[in-house]
């Protein structure tokens, strides 16, 4: 076995291949993310869009679907589901409440009248737009200095963790909700 098969390199330290490999790893791409968001927030006004989001008591979930139909432009409730990779009732779900929201409009595709296609509201498309714009840009410029080969790894594994990150949420989710203090004494 040579030294290229026993160490790995993380942005932060050098990681031996044991064990706790994937803890290491994992603690680094958890760091590297924190960062990623602190540099996404930092000097930046809260979106207005952030705030109809909140005001609807919608969750994390609702703003990949509000990006989803950004990023297909103007895609139907079938598109979002299989672009999200979830079920098509849970994403008429989604879209029927950033529907009630007033984030998102539903119309009659003028193309074929039998198909509903979706669109963000007017009044947020462009506060929507930039958003994703500004949060895809540096994206883009790491995936421009990467090779093939890395950038296809690095996609295919934020979309592992991703799942992992949503398997573990719908895990929590079948948890029992404790009685709130209201209840007890």
């Amino acid at each position: 076995m040579t030294q290229k098969d026993l160490v790995a390199t993380t942005p932060h330290r050098r990681v031996r291949r044991t064990a706790k490999a994937s803890e290491e790893f994992a603690r680094s791409v958890f760091v590297s993310l924190l960062h990623i968001n602190a540099a996404q927030r930092k000097g930046r006004p809260e979106p207005e869009i952030a705030e109809k989001l909140r005001q609807a008591h919608l969750a994390p979930r609702h703003i990949v679907t509000l990006v989803m139909i950004l990023l297909e432009g103007d895609p139907t409730v079938s598109q979002v589901a299989e672009a999200q990779g979830i079920a098509l009732s849970t994403a008429s779900l989604l879209v029927t409440q950033l529907v009630d929201a007033g984030l998102v409009v539903r119309a009659q595709d003028p193309a074929d009248r039998r198909r509903w296609v979706l669109s963000v509201h007017p009044d947020f498309r462009a506060e929507g737009e930039s958003l994703v714009e500004t949060s895809l840009e540096p994206l883009r410029r790491a995936f421009a200095r990467l090779t093939l080969e890395a950038a296809a790894t690095l996609a295919e594994s934020l979309v592992v963790v991703a799942e992992e990150a949503d398997r573990s949420h719908a895990a929590l989710q079948l948890l029992p909700t404790p009685p709130s203090s209201e209840e007890h004494p």
